[in-house]
C-alpha cells in the first residue's frame, strides 16, 4: 500500500494464526475504509494490525470494524450490508475471485496437528492440473523405469508438533540391532535420503530410535518410536471415519476398487520450526524429517484432513477413505470408469500419488479394514476365522486372553456372542492356576462349529425399517438387527453383553428391556435414521411408556424416548440364521394336558313387581365359589319374559368368562321346556327370547337345563326380589342396571323424573365403545368394566402372581386402574386378597406397635407382690454355681438374689422360704415366668399352703414380669463390669499404697541396725512405768534380722526371744 514503516504504531502483544502459530505483529495503522458511492458512502477510521505473513487476502475484517459500520454479512450470498446516509449500503463479493481463493487457501494454508482450529471445509471444485515441482523415485531397484511421482510442494501441508509449554527435549540412546536390521535400516536410509524424506542433522535436542517392521509383502518397513515426542503433543482432534458406516456404504457395490496412498505421510511438509524434533539416531547417524513421519501422534488426523479436502464431493457418494485407504465404489458396473476418472482428477489438485503395487482396479470383492465387502453384503475376513480354527485348545491366560480378542474382532457376525464366551471369560477371571474345564472345550468346539458357515451381514438400505429381536439369558442379553428383503429376513448385526454383578439379579422384563438399551448404545447410528420395529412376545412398548415406571426403567425409557421405536407381536422369523438365534433364546414351552372341564352350574329367577323387575344369576363353579349378578329391568315385562331375562344375563356372563360347560337350574318350568326343546314357543315373544337363547349357544360345547322346585332355588329367588323392589344388596353382588346400559346405546330413559336424572348423572362416567362398557377415570383414560371374577383374578395375579411384590391392597388397586380396568369393588377385592395371602401372612413384617392399651401392674403395699426369675448359666464358679435366682418387690424395688448350682424347684423353694417368707412375710402373689422350677406340683403346693397367688407372664412377652427383668439386666451389666471394676479398686489401692508410702518416707531418719548390734527395747507396758523410771529395758544384743525393719533379739547371755521386735520400738546402745 505504500505506507513507510515509520508510519506504524508499536503494537502491544502477537496475535494467534489460523494455523495455531504464533504470529508477530510489525505494528498498527489508522486507515480509512470507504463503502458505497456517490451520495450512499460511508468512511470510517480504522485501526489494522500489520503482519509479513503470506496470505490470499490483504486486510480482514474483525468484529470491532463490523460493529462500527453496524455491518451484517451472509457468506451463501457473498454479501455485506450496512446502513448509509441515503439508504442500505450493499457490498457484493465476486464469486470467481472467492472460489480462486479458495483454491489457493487448499494449497497454500499450513496444517497443523496440535492445537489447530478445524478447517473450514472447502466448498468449490479443486483443479485437476498438479501443483508444485514433482518428484520422480524409483520403486523397482531391478527395473529403473518404474518410477513414481511425489509432490515436491504438495499443498505445504506441514504437520506441526507444538509441544506443551513446559515440554522438555528426551534423548534415546541407540538401541542394538541384529545384522538384517542394520542392512534394512541402511537401505532405507538411503531411499529416504535419495526421496528428499529426510536429512542429516548435528547436535539435536529430541532424539528417538527407528523400529524395522517386516511387511506382508516381504519387505522392511522402517517407522520411528516417537513416544517420548507424542507425550509432549496435544492431540489433534479432527475425526476419522466409523469404520462401520465405511464398510456398510462400500457393501452391496457392484464394482470396486481399492486405491493406497504411496507412502502417505510423505507427501506431506514438516513445519520448518518443527523438523529438527523428527530427529532419529541409527547406527549411521542422526536424522530428522523433511516430510511428516509414521508414528507422529497427529499423522493419522493430518493426513485424513488432506484426504478430506482433496476428495470431499465424492466421499460418501462413490468414494470412500479412512487415512490412506481410499475405495472407489461403483452401485453400477457402467458407472466405475467415470467414477474412476473423477478421482483421478482430483487427487493430483493436491499432488497425491498412489502406490501402483497395492492398487487393486475393477473388483467386486475385497478386503476393507478387517471386513470382505462384496456385492452380497459383509462377510467376515477368512483369515480371522482361520486363526481360530486353526487354533489349539489354549493352555494358558495368554492364549484364553487371544481367543477373547479373536472372537471380539468377529462379534458383529457371532449371534450371542458374550455367550458363546462366558466358559473363557471365566477362566480369565479365575485368580488361581489356570483351568480349561470340560465346559470350556465344548464351548470352543462349538464356537468353531459355528464359524464353519458364518452368517453374512448386510448393509442397511435406506427407506426399509430395520427389526430388533431381543433375548435374554441368564447371564448374557443379546440383540439381532435385521432387514427384510425379498428374499428373506437378513441380519445387519449382531450384538451381546454379559451381565455381571446386579444384572443378573434382573428380571426377564427388565433384562429385555436391558437388551434394547444396550443395542441402542452400540448401534446408535442405525436407530437414528430408521424407525426400529421389536418384535417381542412381551409387553415391552406398556411398561415403557407406562405410568407406574420407577427406578431403572425410568431412566431406560428416558435413554430410548430419542428413537423411534414400534413395538409388534413377534411372528414367524423368515431366516435360518435368526431362527436359531430367537430359538436358542426362548424358553422351552412344554404344553401341559388339557384338565378335564367340570360345568360351570347356574341359578336363575325373575321377579315383577308394581316397581318393576328384578331378575338374578347365582353361578356357581366347579370348585363351589359362587358369583353372583343382578339386574333390574325398568320396561313392562311378564313373569316368563322375566325368567328368559334371567337365563341371558347369566349366559353373557359366562361366556365373558370363558366357561364353556354349564348347567343351568331354573324354577321356570316352561322355559326349562322351551330351552330343552320338551315344549314349542308358540307367542311371539317367547320366540324372539328362545332365538336369542340359541344365538349364544354356539359359545359353549354343552348346556344342560333342569328344572327345580321354587324351594331349592331360594338364594336366586331372593336376590330377584330384592332387586325388583329395589332393596340393598351386599358389595359381592353386581348389580346391572340394564336401563343404564340401554340410555348409552339408544337415550332411553325411564319415566319417573328423579329416576331419570339420577340414571343421566351416572350415566356421565360410562361410555359404550364397541359394545363394551367402560367408565372414565379421574385422571387416566377409559376404564374397560369386567366381571367380578375376572377382577379377583387380576388382583390376585396383580399381588401374588409370577411378576408379583406382594404389595399393599392400595398398591394392588392403583395397578389394577393403571391396567385400564374397572369393577365397583376394587379396593374391597385387593383388601379380601391381600389379607388372604398365605405368602403375606407368613413372611410380611410384623406389627409392632402395641395392640391393647397398657395393662399396669399396681402396687398392693410393701413386701406384698413379688417377681421371681432365673438368669444363667455363667460360667461355673466355686461349690458349682453357675444360675442365680432374683427376686424383685414391686413397691419398694428391692431386690433379693441368690446363686444357685442347679435350677430344681427344691432350690426355689428354699430361697422362697428362707429369703422371703422368713425375713419379710408372707406376700401376697408371685409373678413369674413359665419355667418348670416355677410351674411345679411342689411349689403351687407350697404357695397354696401359704395362701399365695402365682401370675404367669405371657409366653415370649417378658414385659409382663417387667420389673423382674429390668433387675435382671442390671445384674448382669453389674457382672459383665465386675471384673472391670475390681481392676479399677485394685489400681487404686496401688496408687494409694504408692502415695502414703512417698508421704510417710519423708519422715523417715534412717538408723542402720544390724545383726551383733546392742539396742534398748521399749518397754511394753509403760502405764506400769513410774514417771521417772526409765521407759527402756536391755540392752539386747540383734540376733539377726528377719525382714526390713524387723530383728530377733536375745540376752547378752544368748538366750534368743520367741518374737520379733520392730525398728520402731528399738534405739541403738552405744558401749
Amino acid at each position: 500500500m505504500g505506507l513507510p514503516t515509520l508510519a506504524l504504531t508499536p503494537a502491544p502483544a502477537s496475535l494467534r494464526g489460523f494455523g495455531g502459530e504464533a504470529v508477530q505483529v510489525l505494528g498498527q495503522a489508522q486507515l480509512l475504509v470507504a463503502f458505497g458511492t456517490g451520495e450512499n458512502r460511508r468512511e470510517e477510521q480504522v485501526l489494522f494490525d500489520v503482519v509479513d505473513m503470506p496470505y490470499n487476502y490483504n486486510a480482514i475484517f474483525g468484529r470491532a470494524t463490523l460493529n462500527k459500520f453496524e455491518a451484517i454479512s451472509h457468506h451463501n450470498y457473498l454479501k455485506l450490508k450496512m446502513p448509509g446516509p441515503a439508504g442500505v449500503i450493499v457490498v457484493k463479493g465476486l464469486q470467481p475471485s472467492a472460489a480462486s481463493k479458495g483454491d489457493l487457501a487448499i494449497i497454500n494454508r499450513a496444517v497443523h496437528n496440535v492445537e489447530a482450529e478445524p478447517h473450514d471445509r472447502a466448498k468449490h471444485a479443486l483443479k485437476s492440473a498438479p501443483h508444485g515441482k514433482i518428484i520422480k523415485m524409483q520403486i523397482d531397484d531391478a527395473d529403473p523405469t518404474k518410477l513414481v511421482s511425489l509432490g515436491g510442494d504438495m499443498g505445504e501441508e506441514e504437520a506441526a508438533n507444538i509441544l506443551e509449554p513446559d515440554a522438555k527435549p528426551r534423548k534415546q540412546k541407540l538401541r542394538k540391532m541384529s545384522a538384517d536390521h542394520q542392512e534394512a535400516a541402511k537401505a532405507e536410509v538411503q531411499k529416504l535420503l535419495k526421496a528428499g524424506v529426510i536429512q542429516e542433522i548435528d547436535h539435536p535436542e529430541w532424539l528417538a530410535n527407528p523400529v524395522l517392521v517386516r511387511k506382508s509383502n516381504g519387505k522392511w518397513c522402517m517407522c520411528v518410536d516417537f513416544t517420548d515426542l507424542n507425550k509432549a503433543c496435544p492431540k489433534d482432534d479432527f475425526p476419522l471415519p466409523q469404520i462401520d458406516q465405511l464398510v456398510n456404504s462400500t457393501a452391496g457395490c457392484e464394482l470396486m476398487s481399492f486405491l493406497d496412498a504411496y507412502s502417505g505421510y510423505h507427501q506431506i511438509h514438516m513445519n520448518p520450526a518443527d523438523i529438527p524434533k523428527t530427529a532419529f539416531i541409527t547406527p549411521f547417524g542422526t536424522f530428522r524429517h523433511l516430510r511428516m513421519p509414521f508414528g507422529l501422534r497427529n499423522a493419522g488426523a493430518t493426513f485424513a484432513r488432506l484426504v478430506y479436502k482433496v476428495l470431499y464431493k465424492q466421499l460418501g457418494r462413490n468414494v470412500e477413505a479412512y487415512v490412506d485407504d481410499i475405495v472407489v465404489k461403483s452401485c453400477k458396473a457402467f458407472d466405475h470408469v467415470s467414477n474412476l476418472q473423477e478421482t483421478f482428477d482430483n487427487l493430483p489438485a493436491a499432488g497425491m500419488k498412489l502406490n501402483p503395487e497395492k492398487c487393486v482396479f475393477g473388483v467386486h470383492a475385497g478386503k476393507l479394514l478387517g471386513f470382505l465387502v462384496s456385492e452380497r453384503g459383509i462377510e467376515a475376513n477368512p483369515e480371522k476365522i482361520d486363526a481360530i480354527q486353526q487354533m489349539k485348545p489354549p493352555s494358558s491366560v495368554r492364549e484364553v486372553q487371544k481367543l477373547a480378542g479373536r472372537i471380539a474382532a468377529l462379534s458383529r457376525f457371532i449371534s450371542k456372542a458374550a455367550e458363546r464366551g462366558l466358559s473363557f471369560f471365566k477362566t480369565l477371571r479365575g485368580a488361581g492356576k489356570f483351568n480349561w474345564t470340560p465346559e470350556c472345550q465344548a464351548a470352543f468346539d462349538e464356537l468353531k462349529q459355528y464359524l464353519q458357515s458364518p452368517p453374512a451381514l448386510i448393509s442397511p438400505a435406506p427407506g426399509i425399517e430395520p427389526l430388533l429381536y431381543l433375548a435374554a439369558s441368564l447371564v448374557a442379553v443379546s440383540a439381532a438387527l435385521v432387514q427384510e428383503i425379498e428374499s428373506g429376513q437378513k441380519p445387519v448385526y449382531f450384538v451381546s453383553e454379559e451381565l455381571q454383578g446386579a444384572k443378573t439379579r434382573y428380571i426377564e422384563m427388565e433384562k429385555l428391556t436391558y437388551a434394547l438399551v444396550m443395542a441402542s448404545r452400540k448401534l446408535k447410528h442405525y436407530f437414528q435414521p430408521h424407525r426400529v420395529i421389536v418384535p417381542s412376545q412381551y409387553p415391552l412398548g406398556e411398561i415403557l411408556r407406562g405410568k407406574e415406571v420407577t427406578g431403572r426403567l425410568r431412566k431406560w425409557a428416558a435413554e430410548l424416548s430419542p428413537f423411534d421405536l414400534h413395538f409388534v407381536a413377534r411372528t414367524a422369523v423368515k431366516s435360518q440364521v435368526l431362527a436359531d438365534f430367537v430359538a436358542e433364546w426362548t424358553p422351552a414351552f412344554v404344553p401341559e394336558p388339557e384338565p378335564v372341564e367340570q360345568p360351570w352350574m347356574m341359578y336363575s329367577d325373575g321377579s315383577w313387581s308394581h316397581k318393576g323387575a328384578g331378575i338374578a344369576a347365582v353361578l356357581t363353579s366347579p370348585s363351589g365359589v359362587p358369583i353372583r349378578y343382578a339386574a333390574r329391568l325398568q320396561f313392562n315385562t311378564t313373569n316368563n319374559a322375566a325368567e328368559y331375562e334371567a337365563i341371558l344375563l347369566g349366559l353373557r356372563k359366562e361366556k365373558a368368562l370363558g366357561i364353556r360347560r354349564l348347567l343351568i337350574r331354573t324354577d321356570s318350568k316352561l322355559v326349562a321346556g322351551h330351552v330343552d326343546k320338551f315344549f314349542e314357543a308358540k307367542e311371539e315373544g317367547m320366540k324372539r327370547y328362545l332365538e336369542a337363547v340359541r344365538s349364544l349357544e354356539k359359545y359353549f360345547t354343552g348346556i344342560t337345563v333342569e328344572h327345580l322346585p321354587r324351594g331349592q332355588n331360594e338364594e336366586a329367588e331372593a336376590l330377584a326380589k330384592s332387586t325388583a323392589y329395589g332393596g340393598p344388596h351386599s358389595p359381592g353382588i353386581f348389580f346391572e342396571r340394564t336401563p343404564f346400559v340401554k340410555h348409552l346405546e339408544t337415550g332411553w330413559l325411564p319415566k319417573d323424573e328423579e329416576e331419570a336424572k339420577r340414571l343421566q348423572l351416572r350415566a356421565t362416567k360410562y361410555k359404550m365403545v364397541s359394545g363394551q362398557l367402560y367408565r372414565s377415570g379421574a385422571i387416566q383414560p377409559l376404564l374397560r368394566c369386567i366381571s367380578f371374577t375376572e377382577g379377583e383374578e387380576m388382583a390376585r395375579e396383580i399381588h401374588q402372581g409370577l411378576c408379583g411384590a406382594h404389595q399393599a391392597a392400595r398398591t394392588v388397586a392403583s395397578k389394577v386402574f393403571r391396567q385400564g380396568v374397572y369393577w365397583p369393588t376394587v379396593l374391597k377385592v385387593c383388601v379380601e386378597q391381600v389379607k388372604k395371602c398365605e405368602s403375606c401372612q407368613r413372611h410380611g413384617r410384623s406389627q409392632n406397635a402395641p395392640q391393647y392399651e397398657l395393662q399396669p401392674i399396681a402396687p398392693i403395699w410393701p413386701f406384698a407382690r413379688w417377681g421371681l426369675d432365673i438368669i444363667g448359666p455363667f460360667p461355673v464358679a466355686r461349690n458349682g454355681y453357675k444360675f442365680a435366682i432374683v427376686s424383685v418387690e414391686y413397691f419398694s424395688r428391692w431386690i433379693e438374689a441368690k446363686p444357685l448350682g442347679a435350677i430344681t424347684s427344691a432350690a426355689v423353694q428354699k430361697f422362697v422360704w428362707k429369703n422371703i417368707v422368713c425375713r419379710f412375710r408372707v406376700p401376697k402373689e408371685f409373678i413369674t415366668d413359665n419355667g418348670k422350677q416355677f410351674d411345679s406340683d411342689k411349689f403351687r403346693e407350697m404357695c397354696e399352703g401359704l395362701n399365695l397367688e402365682i401370675r404367669f407372664a405371657s409366653v415370649a412377652h417378658p414385659q409382663s414380669n417387667g420389673a423382674a427383668e429390668r433387675t435382671n439386666g442390671k445384674i448382669l451389666e453389674a457382672l459383665e463390669l465386675l471384673e472391670e471394676v475390681r481392676v479399677e479398686a485394685l489400681e487404686h489401692m496401688r496408687n494409694y499404697a504408692i502415695g502414703t508410702s512417698a508421704t510417710y518416707n519423708k519422715k523417715v531418719r534412717p538408723t542402720e541396725l544390724l545383726p551383733g548390734h546392742l539396742v534398748l527395747r521399749k518397754k511394753a507396758n509403760l502405764t506400769a512405768v513410774g514417771k521417772l523410771e526409765s521407759k527402756w529395758e536391755g540392752p539386747y544384743l540383734i540376733k539377726n534380722k528377719s525382714r526390713m525393719g524387723s530383728f530377733r533379739l536375745a540376752t547378752l547371755e544368748g538366750e534368743e526371744f520367741d518374737h520379733s521386735w520392730n525398728a520402731a520400738s528399738l534405739k541403738r546402745f552405744y558401749v
